[in-house]
């Protein structure tokens, strides 16, 4: 790994019934130097929401076709 490497993170990010705006704030150190770095979407927050009482669908490759999802 080189300091020009990208660092790729993976997040797996849930909510349980709220509507949630939000970014990420990445700590850094190197040598004597660190800071925070805050990443956002395309310079807006990342937005989650729950399917919670909410109609969900998903595409279905083998089908080609959109079916219902139970949400509970």
């Amino acid at each position: 790994m080189s300091t020009t490497d990208p660092e790729v993170f993976d997040l797996d990010v849930h909510t349980q019934a709220n509507d949630v705006s939000w970014y990420l704030e990445v700590s850094w150190s190197s040598g004597d130097r660190s800071g925070k770095i805050p990443v956002y979407d395309k310079g807006k927050p990342f937005r989650t929401s729950a399917i919670k009482g909410r109609p969900a669908y998903e595409y279905r490759l083998d089908t080609n076709v959109w079916d219902h999802l139970e949400t509970g």
